[in-house]
Protein backbone atom coordinates (compact mmCIF):
# COMPACT_ATOMS: atom_id res chain seq x y z
CA UNK A 1 0.00 0.00 0.00
CA UNK A 2 1.55 3.22 -1.12
CA UNK A 3 0.80 5.62 2.56
CA UNK A 4 2.26 8.49 0.76
CA UNK A 5 -0.84 8.50 -1.68
CA UNK A 6 -2.95 7.35 1.16
CA UNK A 7 -2.16 10.01 3.85
CA UNK A 8 -3.31 12.62 1.81
CA UNK A 9 -6.64 11.29 1.20
CA UNK A 10 -7.55 10.17 4.81
CA UNK A 11 -6.59 13.75 6.19
CA UNK A 12 -9.65 15.34 4.64
CA UNK A 13 -11.65 13.62 7.24
CA UNK A 14 -9.56 14.81 10.26
CA UNK A 15 -11.65 17.26 12.26
CA UNK A 16 -10.65 20.78 12.83
CA UNK A 17 -7.77 21.20 15.13
CA UNK A 18 -6.18 24.30 17.26
CA UNK A 19 -3.30 24.40 19.83
CA UNK A 20 -6.07 24.52 22.89
CA UNK A 21 -6.04 20.69 22.08
CA UNK A 22 -2.34 19.89 22.58
CA UNK A 23 -2.29 20.98 25.88
CA UNK A 24 -4.39 21.47 29.12
CA UNK A 25 -5.16 25.25 30.73
CA UNK A 26 -5.53 25.95 34.31
CA UNK A 27 -8.84 25.49 35.68
CA UNK A 28 -8.73 27.35 39.27
CA UNK A 29 -12.88 27.10 39.59
CA UNK A 30 -12.69 23.52 39.73
CA UNK A 31 -11.92 21.31 42.98
CA UNK A 32 -8.56 19.90 42.90
CA UNK A 33 -7.60 16.36 44.33
CA UNK A 34 -4.19 18.18 46.08
CA UNK A 35 -3.05 14.76 46.61
CA UNK A 36 -3.43 12.97 42.97
CA UNK A 37 -0.58 14.67 40.67
CA UNK A 38 0.26 13.22 37.01
CA UNK A 39 4.09 13.38 36.42
CA UNK A 40 4.04 14.19 32.43
CA UNK A 41 7.08 13.14 30.12
CA UNK A 42 9.24 14.85 28.11
CA UNK A 43 9.23 14.19 24.40
CA UNK A 44 7.29 15.17 21.10
CA UNK A 45 3.61 15.64 21.01
CA UNK A 46 1.74 14.25 18.38
CA UNK A 47 -2.34 13.18 17.99
CA UNK A 48 -3.27 9.52 17.45
CA UNK A 49 -5.90 8.89 15.43
CA UNK A 50 -7.85 5.99 15.01
CA UNK A 51 -10.00 6.39 11.94
CA UNK A 52 -12.20 4.73 9.24
CA UNK A 53 -10.96 5.04 5.39
CA UNK A 54 -12.20 3.06 2.40
CA UNK A 55 -14.03 0.21 4.92
CA UNK A 56 -10.46 0.00 6.69
CA UNK A 57 -9.44 0.95 9.99
CA UNK A 58 -6.24 2.67 11.28
CA UNK A 59 -4.16 3.90 13.65
CA UNK A 60 -2.06 7.00 12.43
CA UNK A 61 0.12 9.10 14.78
CA UNK A 62 0.72 13.20 13.58
CA UNK A 63 2.69 15.45 14.19
CA UNK A 64 1.06 18.95 14.43
CA UNK A 65 3.64 21.94 13.19
CA UNK A 66 2.50 24.54 15.79
CA UNK A 67 4.12 27.58 13.99
CA UNK A 68 1.85 26.69 10.55
CA UNK A 69 -0.71 25.15 12.64
CA UNK A 70 -0.98 22.17 10.08
CA UNK A 71 -0.37 18.60 10.41
CA UNK A 72 3.22 18.27 8.48
CA UNK A 73 3.75 14.63 9.00
CA UNK A 74 1.80 11.62 9.21
CA UNK A 75 2.75 7.73 10.62
CA UNK A 76 1.48 4.40 9.96
CA UNK A 77 1.37 2.11 13.39
CA UNK A 78 0.04 -1.29 13.46
CA UNK A 79 -2.18 -1.70 16.20
CA UNK A 80 -4.80 -3.95 17.41
CA UNK A 81 -8.13 -2.00 18.19
CA UNK A 82 -11.55 -2.58 18.41
CA UNK A 83 -13.42 -0.78 15.24
CA UNK A 84 -15.67 1.09 17.72
CA UNK A 85 -12.97 3.39 18.32
CA UNK A 86 -13.14 4.48 14.48
CA UNK A 87 -16.87 5.72 14.55
CA UNK A 88 -17.77 8.89 13.14
CA UNK A 89 -14.70 10.92 12.36
CA UNK A 90 -12.86 8.50 15.03
CA UNK A 91 -10.77 8.99 17.94
CA UNK A 92 -8.52 11.15 18.65
CA UNK A 93 -6.13 11.56 21.22
CA UNK A 94 -3.11 14.35 22.27
CA UNK A 95 -0.13 11.72 23.11
CA UNK A 96 4.00 12.83 24.00
CA UNK A 97 6.24 10.51 21.80
CA UNK A 98 8.85 8.23 24.13
CA UNK A 99 11.05 6.08 21.83
CA UNK A 100 8.18 3.19 21.49
CA UNK A 101 5.90 4.37 23.57
CA UNK A 102 2.87 6.78 23.28
CA UNK A 103 2.06 8.47 26.48
CA UNK A 104 -1.81 9.45 25.94
CA UNK A 105 -2.14 13.13 27.84
CA UNK A 106 -5.58 13.92 26.46
CA UNK A 107 -8.74 12.88 25.05
CA UNK A 108 -9.84 15.43 21.81
CA UNK A 109 -12.87 13.29 20.12
CA UNK A 110 -14.15 10.09 21.20
CA UNK A 111 -15.63 7.73 19.08
CA UNK A 112 -16.29 10.88 16.47
CA UNK A 113 -17.57 13.05 19.28
CA UNK A 114 -15.37 15.91 21.05
CA UNK A 115 -14.18 15.79 24.42
CA UNK A 116 -15.05 18.80 26.55
CA UNK A 117 -14.26 17.61 29.57
CA UNK A 118 -11.87 20.47 31.17
CA UNK A 119 -9.75 18.56 33.66
CA UNK A 120 -6.99 16.03 33.31
CA UNK A 121 -8.76 13.77 35.54
CA UNK A 122 -11.79 13.32 33.62
CA UNK A 123 -9.47 12.73 30.41
CA UNK A 124 -7.40 9.59 32.59
CA UNK A 125 -10.51 7.60 33.57
CA UNK A 126 -11.85 7.94 30.27
CA UNK A 127 -8.22 7.35 28.40
CA UNK A 128 -7.62 3.81 30.86
CA UNK A 129 -11.31 3.26 30.21
CA UNK A 130 -10.34 3.42 26.32
CA UNK A 131 -6.89 0.96 27.22
CA UNK A 132 -8.80 -1.70 29.35
CA UNK A 133 -11.61 -2.29 27.00
CA UNK A 134 -10.73 -0.96 23.64
CA UNK A 135 -6.96 -1.66 23.12
CA UNK A 136 -5.10 -5.04 22.59
CA UNK A 137 -1.73 -5.14 24.05
CA UNK A 138 1.01 -6.41 21.45
CA UNK A 139 4.14 -7.94 23.35
CA UNK A 140 7.22 -7.49 20.60
CA UNK A 141 9.25 -4.39 21.31
CA UNK A 142 9.12 -3.51 17.43
CA UNK A 143 5.66 -2.44 17.83
CA UNK A 144 4.67 0.88 19.52
CA UNK A 145 2.29 0.88 22.71
CA UNK A 146 0.28 2.88 24.38
CA UNK A 147 0.46 3.84 28.41
CA UNK A 148 -0.56 6.50 30.89
CA UNK A 149 1.57 8.81 32.79
CA UNK A 150 2.64 7.87 36.00
CA UNK A 151 -0.11 9.19 39.07
CA UNK A 152 0.27 9.02 42.48
CA UNK A 153 -0.37 10.92 45.86
CA UNK A 154 2.98 11.60 46.58
CA UNK A 155 3.44 14.91 48.52
CA UNK A 156 7.36 15.14 47.97
CA UNK A 157 6.73 15.70 44.01
CA UNK A 158 9.56 16.90 42.44
CA UNK A 159 11.50 13.82 44.50
CA UNK A 160 9.04 11.32 43.08
CA UNK A 161 9.60 13.11 39.17
CA UNK A 162 13.25 12.19 39.42
CA UNK A 163 12.65 8.80 40.97
CA UNK A 164 10.50 7.82 37.57
CA UNK A 165 11.66 5.18 34.84
CA UNK A 166 11.51 8.44 32.24
CA UNK A 167 12.68 11.99 31.97
CA UNK A 168 9.19 14.36 33.18
CA UNK A 169 8.67 17.46 31.69
CA UNK A 170 6.18 19.02 34.50
CA UNK A 171 4.04 18.05 37.47
CA UNK A 172 0.06 18.30 36.96
CA UNK A 173 -2.44 19.01 39.67
CA UNK A 174 -5.81 17.38 38.67
CA UNK A 175 -7.08 21.72 38.11
CA UNK A 176 -4.43 21.56 35.11
CA UNK A 177 -2.07 23.13 37.47
CA UNK A 178 1.31 22.57 36.00
CA UNK A 179 5.12 22.62 37.96
CA UNK A 180 7.46 22.72 35.00
CA UNK A 181 10.61 20.77 36.30
CA UNK A 182 13.25 22.85 34.11
CA UNK A 183 12.09 25.23 36.49
CA UNK A 184 14.63 22.83 39.69
CA UNK A 185 17.71 22.50 37.43
CA UNK A 186 20.99 24.12 37.10
CA UNK A 187 23.78 22.30 35.46
CA UNK A 188 27.09 21.25 38.40
CA UNK A 189 30.43 20.16 37.44
CA UNK A 190 30.05 16.74 39.48
CA UNK A 191 33.06 15.11 40.64
CA UNK A 192 33.68 11.31 42.05
CA UNK A 193 34.99 10.84 45.44
CA UNK A 194 33.86 7.38 45.82
CA UNK A 195 32.20 5.68 43.44
CA UNK A 196 31.69 2.46 45.10
CA UNK A 197 29.67 4.39 48.28
CA UNK A 198 28.38 6.86 45.87
CA UNK A 199 29.60 9.95 46.84
CA UNK A 200 29.84 12.68 44.02
CA UNK A 201 30.10 16.32 44.89
CA UNK A 202 29.46 19.15 43.12
CA UNK A 203 31.19 22.19 41.67
CA UNK A 204 29.79 25.52 40.22
CA UNK A 205 31.54 28.95 39.34
CA UNK A 206 31.90 31.91 41.66
CA UNK A 207 31.71 36.23 40.15
CA UNK A 208 35.30 35.18 38.92
CA UNK A 209 34.30 32.20 37.26
CA UNK A 210 36.48 29.66 39.07
CA UNK A 211 35.08 26.13 40.24
CA UNK A 212 34.00 25.67 43.61
CA UNK A 213 32.88 23.75 45.63
CA UNK A 214 29.03 23.51 46.23
CA UNK A 215 28.61 20.45 49.08
CA UNK A 216 27.66 16.49 48.19
CA UNK A 217 25.16 14.99 45.73
CA UNK A 218 21.88 13.92 46.55
CA UNK A 219 22.51 10.15 45.04
CA UNK A 220 19.78 8.29 47.02
CA UNK A 221 18.17 5.92 44.75
CA UNK A 222 19.64 2.83 42.63
CA UNK A 223 18.47 4.77 39.18
CA UNK A 224 20.73 7.57 40.17
CA UNK A 225 23.35 5.62 41.39
CA UNK A 226 23.63 3.76 38.19
CA UNK A 227 23.76 6.75 36.31
CA UNK A 228 26.61 8.32 38.13
CA UNK A 229 28.92 4.73 38.67
CA UNK A 230 27.92 4.38 34.42
CA UNK A 231 29.57 8.03 33.81
CA UNK A 232 32.80 7.66 36.15
CA UNK A 233 33.31 3.88 35.76
CA UNK A 234 34.96 2.86 32.16
CA UNK A 235 33.37 -0.41 31.24
CA UNK A 236 35.43 -1.02 27.99
CA UNK A 237 37.63 -3.94 28.38
CA UNK A 238 40.99 -2.98 26.52
CA UNK A 239 44.12 -5.64 26.66
CA UNK A 240 45.34 -3.43 29.29
CA UNK A 241 42.39 -4.16 31.35
CA UNK A 242 41.93 -7.51 30.77
CA UNK A 243 45.72 -8.18 32.30
CA UNK A 244 44.19 -7.21 36.15
CA UNK A 245 42.13 -9.58 37.86
CA UNK A 246 39.05 -8.05 38.61
CA UNK A 247 39.42 -6.41 41.84
CA UNK A 248 42.85 -4.93 40.51
CA UNK A 249 40.42 -3.81 37.24
CA UNK A 250 37.85 -2.30 39.79
CA UNK A 251 40.21 -0.71 41.56
CA UNK A 252 41.54 0.77 38.67
CA UNK A 253 38.44 2.37 37.09
CA UNK A 254 37.69 3.85 41.01
CA UNK A 255 41.02 5.69 40.62
CA UNK A 256 40.72 6.84 37.29
CA UNK A 257 37.02 7.81 38.10
CA UNK A 258 38.67 10.35 40.66
CA UNK A 259 40.02 12.02 38.01
CA UNK A 260 36.85 12.73 35.48
CA UNK A 261 34.43 15.73 35.86
CA UNK A 262 31.27 15.86 33.96
CA UNK A 263 29.02 18.00 33.20
CA UNK A 264 25.58 17.29 34.79
CA UNK A 265 21.78 18.60 34.67
CA UNK A 266 20.65 18.72 38.30
CA UNK A 267 17.68 19.35 39.96
CA UNK A 268 16.99 20.98 43.32
CA UNK A 269 14.66 18.49 45.94
CA UNK A 270 13.07 21.45 48.43
CA UNK A 271 12.26 18.71 51.07
CA UNK A 272 15.71 17.90 50.97
CA UNK A 273 17.41 21.09 50.48
CA UNK A 274 20.14 19.30 47.86
CA UNK A 275 20.52 18.94 44.53
CA UNK A 276 19.67 15.28 42.96
CA UNK A 277 21.40 14.37 39.27
CA UNK A 278 19.74 14.06 36.94
CA UNK A 279 21.23 14.07 33.24
CA UNK A 280 24.52 14.33 31.18
CA UNK A 281 24.71 18.06 29.36
CA UNK A 282 27.02 19.51 27.90
CA UNK A 283 26.24 22.89 28.42
CA UNK A 284 27.86 25.60 30.54
CA UNK A 285 28.28 24.88 34.38
CA UNK A 286 26.34 27.69 36.45
CA UNK A 287 26.76 30.20 38.48
CA UNK A 288 26.40 30.70 42.44
CA UNK A 289 23.36 33.22 41.87
CA UNK A 290 21.74 30.79 39.78
CA UNK A 291 22.00 27.90 41.99
CA UNK A 292 20.94 30.41 44.87
CA UNK A 293 18.00 31.99 42.90
CA UNK A 294 16.21 28.65 42.57
CA UNK A 295 17.07 27.73 46.18
CA UNK A 296 15.46 30.66 47.52
CA UNK A 297 11.95 30.52 46.10
CA UNK A 298 8.83 30.25 47.90
CA UNK A 299 8.23 26.59 47.34
CA UNK A 300 4.57 24.98 48.49
CA UNK A 301 4.01 22.41 50.63
CA UNK A 302 3.38 19.47 48.47
CA UNK A 303 6.52 20.31 46.53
Amino acid sequence: MNYETLFPKILKQLPALDESDMCYHYQKKYNDNKHMHLYIPSGKKVFLWFLKYNHQNYGVVLEYDQYKKEIHKCNFHYLSFKPELTCGCGTLITCIKVNRELCLLKLVFYMGVRYSAPCVGAHMKELKSILENYIHPLSPESFVSLRLPVMNDDKQLVLGATSLSYMVYSIMSFTNYQIILHGFCANFQLRCEDVKKGIFTLQVKNNQNELVSYGSACVNDIKTTYLCRSIFLNKTKTYLSIEYSDDEGEYSDCENAKSKEVTMMCIFIPSLRKWKPYKKTHKHVDTVQKIKFIENKKYGIYI
